[in-house]
């Protein structure tokens, strides 16, 4: 749920038509947890004041695999600039990786399933740990909505895909190449009623939740990542942060490039490169030449293959591998020079759009 004007350049590809976007967004995660031994019902609130999203992601999944059964938990919020995708989503397909790289925006992976989503210091995150006989979702964005129109008097709704709308914007889907991700319509919630902070947004949920349980203050929490107090929380926030989570957890996929060239005789030609991904990794690759005006190919005879092949997508895979020198043609069925250039275009595009 977005509430400040922050300068927004980058957003994830399946929502690109939102560049320089606002938006209007309720992250509700339905959790549910299954014990041995039934509990008495306990509701509570936790307020992170951490803004790191590896730490608020393994903090959030502490919390569900370590609260009793019939406890409802609601969890408040936010991140420094990053995109956080589903579980079995792609990052290659859902954001522009060179842009995040050279924005400082993290890249992370939820471990539930969904659509990719950005987060920034003006998103409020609200998850609700919920058992599972006792979910409701619609109960759930009602809290939310009508603790905005109580303070705010603010023309918000739920639509009939159980999306908060303000001044009744709906969302679109669009097609994306993995789990399909939904795109939004969105607004910031400062642009209808500029008072509207952070502290004051997490303060009215709070409250209303608080009421709504016939809870107390002393039922709101602020916490912060402590191993001390959540035993394991470590390696469950270097697991979210690690590359092997991230990228290498994407399914597999395929890269089709090609390369406009001029041959000696001027004529027109295309390298064509195909290259398949499976766990971050390149396992297949060819390229080859085609005269544009006659078709006709020059197949794959170069170096290049033994050393792309197996190449993590990762900086430190790509330094292994690139190494000019060592691509350099083995036959003379490529003009040197010609080539020379293909090698430097193709290891440029791998880097600039594959590697993070």
């Amino acid at each position: 749920m977005n509430f400040m004007n922050t300068n927004r350049k980058f957003i994830t590809k399946v929502s690109k038509f939102c560049w320089f976007f606002k938006r209007l967004t309720s992250t509700i995660t339905a959790e549910s947890q299954t014990a041995a031994n039934a509990k008495p019902k306990r509701h509570k609130v936790f307020i992170f004041e951490s803004t790191n999203v590896f730490a608020n992601l393994a903090i959030e999944h502490w919390l569900y695999e370590n609260s009793l059964s019939e406890d409802n938990v609601l969890l408040l919020w936010r991140n420094k600039p990053c995109v956080v995708i589903g579980r079995h989503q792609n990052p290659w397909v859902e954001c522009d990786l060179n842009f995040a790289r050279w924005n400082n925006i993290s890249i992370a992976r939820r471990q539930s399933g969904g659509g990719a989503v950005y987060h920034d210091l003006g998103n409020l995150n609200c998850t609700f740990l919920t058992p599972r006989q006792s979910y409701d979702k619609k109960a759930n964005l009602k809290l939310i909505v009508d603790a905005l129109k109580e303070k705010w008097n603010l023309n918000v709704s739920i639509s009939g895909r159980d999306d908060i709308l303000l001044d009744g914007d709906s969302k679109t889907d669009i097609l994306s190449n993995a789990t399909a991700s939904i795109s939004s319509k969105v607004k910031l919630l400062s642009d209808v009623e500029p008072r509207i902070t952070f502290k004051d947004l997490t303060s009215t949920i709070s409250q209303r939740y608080i009421a709504h349980n016939s809870l107390s203050e002393k039922d709101i929490h602020r916490i912060n990542p402590d191993e001390g107090k959540f035993v394991g929380l470590k390696n469950i926030e270097d697991n979210l942060s690690s590359w092997k989570w991230i990228f290498a957890k994407t399914p597999k996929f395929t890269v089709d490039w090609s390369f406009p060239t001029v041959l000696n005789n001027s004529m027109n030609a295309v390298f064509n490169v195909k290259l398949d991904i499976e766990k971050g990794r390149v396992n297949y690759f060819e390229h080859e030449l085609v005269v544009l005006s006659t078709g006709e190919k020059i197949g794959d005879q170069s170096p290049l293959k033994p050393f792309l092949v197996g190449m993590e997508l990762s900086d430190k895979g790509f330094n292994e591998c690139y190494n000019v020198d060592k691509l350099k043609p083995s036959t003379s069925q490529y003009n040197r020079d010609l080539y020379d250039k293909f090698v430097q275009e193709l290891m440029l595009r791998i880097k600039r759009e594959l590697i993070y």
